[in-house]
C-alpha cells in the first residue's frame, strides 16, 4: 500500500480513498487492530469487515437495476482470504461491486492458511508471494512434538470433560503458585452459566470473565491480559479470536477451542 501511495512513478500514484482493506470475519476487535495498524495508509472507513460489507451489499441490492451501485477502488486487500472464499459470501458480493475507471482493480489476498486458495490459484491466474517466517518462529508441529497439545472436550455432549480439564489446570497452577488467564471457546455464549454453576460447587477459587457480555464485547481483548491475575481466571469466548488477533500471551495458561473445526480455523484460532 505504501508503494502504491508514494513510490509508483512513472505510473500515477494511487489515491488512498480508492484503497480498501476487507475481511469476511465478524470481529470488531480484529477490525480495530487493523485500523490502528494501517493508520496513515488506509482510511478507517475503507477498512470493512463482515458487518460493514453486509451493510454495503444490502444498500447495493436495494438500488434500481438501471443505477447499479459501484465502489470505486484501485486496490483491494482481502485479509484472511480463506475465511470467505465461497461464492455469494459478503466478500464475493462486495468484490462484484468494485470498479476502477472501467478497469478491474488490483486484488491482493492474504492468508496464513491458504491451502484451498492455492489449490485453485493457477486456474484463476493468481500469482503468489510467500513470506517466510522470521527468526524464532515455531509452528503446530513443534508444539505437538513438545507434548503441549491435548484432545479438546465436546462441550455440548461431554461438559464433564471440560470440567476435568479446568480442574486439572487449577491444581497445576495452584501448585506452582502462578495463576493464569485461561481462554475457553463455547458453542454458544450462554453455555457459561451452567459451567460456572457447576464449577462453583467445587472447591476451587476461580474468577470468570465473559467476553461477550454487554460492555466488554467491543473492548480490546488484551485489556484483560495486561496484569497477572490474582487467582485462576477463565475467559469465555464465542465468536471471536478466530484468526489474526495478536495476543499478549505472558499471562495465558491453557486455551481450549472447539473439538471439531476446519483445518484453517484450527490453525489460526486459539492454537495460533
Amino acid at each position: 500500500i505504501h508503494h502504491f501511495l508514494h513510490c509508483q512513478p512513472p505510473a500515477a500514484v494511487m489515491n488512498a480513498e480508492n484503497i480498501y482493506f476487507i475481511c469476511g470475519m465478524n470481529d470488531n476487535d480484529l477490525r480495530m487492530q487493523a485500523i490502528r495498524e494501517f493508520q496513515g495508509l488506509v482510511p478507517p472507513q475503507n477498512i470493512l469487515f463482515s458487518k460493514q460489507l453486509q451493510k454495503i451489499n444490502g444498500w447495493a441490492a436495494a438500488q434500481p437495476d438501471d443505477s447499479p451501485a459501484v465502489v470505486n477502488a484501485e486496490l483491494v486487500v482481502v485479509d484472511e482470504s480463506h475465511y470467505a472464499g465461497n461464492e455469494h459470501s459478503h466478500v464475493d458480493r462486495f468484490l462484484r461491486l468494485v470498479k476502477s475507471g472501467g478497469q478491474e482493480p488490483l486484488i491482493l489476498s492474504v492468508s496464513a492458511t491458504p491451502m484451498a486458495e492455492l489449490a485453485t490459484s493457477e486456474r484463476h491466474c493468481k500469482g503468489r508471494v510467500y513470506l517466510p517466517p522470521g527468526p524464532g518462529y515455531y509452528g503446530i508441529e513443534q508444539i505437538f512434538t513438545d507434548g503441549r497439545i491435548y484432545p479438546a472436550a465436546d462441550v455440548t455432549h461431554q461438559p464433564e470433560r471440560l470440567i476435568d480439564i479446568i480442574s486439572h489446570n487449577y491444581e497445576e497452577q495452584s501448585e506452582l503458585g502462578e495463576f493464569k488467564y485461561n481462554i475457553i471457546r463455547l458453542p454458544s455464549q450462554w453455555y457459561y452459566k451452567d459451567l460456572e454453576e457447576e464449577l462453583g460447587g467445587l472447591e476451587m477459587d476461580i474468577a470468570f470473565i465473559n467476553h461477550h457480555t454487554a460492555g466488554t464485547k467491543d473492548a480490546d481483548f488484551n485489556n484483560y491480559l495486561r496484569e497477572a491475575p490474582g487467582k485462576m481466571t477463565v475467559i469465555w469466548v464465542y465468536n471471536s479470536l478466530r484468526s489474526g488477533k495478536q495476543l499478549n500471551t505472558e499471562h495465558i495458561g491453557f486455551v481450549h477451542d472447539t473439538a471439531t473445526s476446519a483445518p484453517d480455523t484450527i490453525a489460526q484460532s486459539l492454537l495460533g
